[in-house]
């Protein structure tokens, strides 16, 4: 099957996958964002401040859509927008649904790409499938409406992408670029960090317990640490690091339980169909790595959000893949 083809099914899959998730189920869990106003009442403080690149964006293509007739329809679709937001307007939910949908085919596309890099497996039409059923499972846990998950998972494979192209060429132009994703990233949201935790883990030697041939990681590590602390220069360090502290509440909801659960069941999915100690290894050294992360998500965050842990799934999900094949080979 020709590349060009698979895009474009990619293509197609990911506006199907990305219309029925915020035009089929509609999301119960989410609510008051659905305009200019009612997001940045949201998103213009706390933790979300610093989430500047999608933000922005969804505000440039809202602006666009004003200029057409969706805020003058009548319709489901408008009983939609005024579900989720009594104040919420059409185009609003059109960008997020633009915007989303946009970045689900950049990362269907991108992964691929990775899948291909890295000969996971010979058959094209395997990866493809492998690819289709990677973008469902992350639709799955969009239940919560928000602009910058689907651009976040982009950015994060992308520079795990251009990481690997950069391990086969030493070209300089793919670290410098690899270098400014890193940051573009990091004005997305600071979830740009698990990527590097991911270079890490692929890196480190078990039996020397050092990094081999990481002299190079300095860049997207600086890259990723002044960009950070440049957008809290910029908007101040109140709840620069997180929100308030949701321990509690995590470990006493039902809900809340149920993400953690969902959490700890993965891990064990992944460790689960692990078929080589290598593989194992990296899995361990990847979770390691994303300590801090997770840290947070489960003191600062909403567990039930299971959609905190798929930038984790997807690291150890490549990972997984990888090793495990290169086990077989060996």
């Amino acid at each position: 099957m020709k590349d060009n083809k698979i895009y474009i099914i990619l293509c197609f899959v990911s506006v199907i996958i990305s219309f029925i998730t915020h035009f089929g189920y509609i999301s119960g869990y989410t609510k008051d964002v659905a305009s200019n106003t009612t997001m940045r009442s949201q998103y213009d403080s706390g933790i979300y401040k610093y989430r500047i690149l999608s933000k922005y964006m969804i505000v440039f293509v809202d602006n666009v859509l004003q200029k057409t007739p969706l805020n003058k329809m009548e319709n489901n679709l408008s009983r939609i927008t005024k579900f989720i937001d009594k104040d919420g307007q059409l185009s609003f939910y059109f960008s997020y649904f633009a915007i989303n949908s946009i970045f689900l085919v950049l990362f269907a596309t991108t992964f691929f790409k990775i899948m291909v890099l890295l000969e996971i497996n010979p058959n094209k039409k395997y990866i493809l499938a492998v690819t289709i059923v990677t973008c469902i499972s992350l639709s799955l846990f969009q239940y919560v409406l928000v602009f910058y998950d689907y651009s976040s998972y982009f950015f994060n494979i992308l520079i795990i992408y251009l990481f690997h192209k950069y391990l086969i060429s030493n070209s300089k132009t793919i670290l410098a670029l690899m270098s400014l994703t890193v940051i573009i990233a990091t004005f997305n949201r600071e979830t740009a960090a698990l990527s590097i935790s991911y270079m890490i883990a692929f890196l480190f030697d078990s039996t020397e317990k050092r990094m081999s041939h990481s002299k190079f990681l300095v860049f997207p590590i600086l890259s990723y640490v002044i960009s950070y602390l440049v957008l809290r220069i910029l908007f101040g360090f109140e709840d620069g690091l997180m929100n308030k502290v949701t321990l509690t509440l995590n470990l006493v909801s039902p809900l809340n339980l149920f993400g953690i659960f969902v959490f700890i069941f993965s891990v064990y999915m992944f460790y689960l169909f692990s078929n080589n100690r290598k593989a194992t290894q990296k899995l361990n050294y990847l979770l390691i790595f994303s300590i801090p992360y997770l840290l947070v998500s489960f003191i600062s965050g909403i567990t039930f959000e299971i959609r905190l842990w798929v930038p984790v799934m997807i690291n150890m999900f490549i990972l997984l893949l990888f090793f495990n094949f290169k086990g077989l080979k060996e």
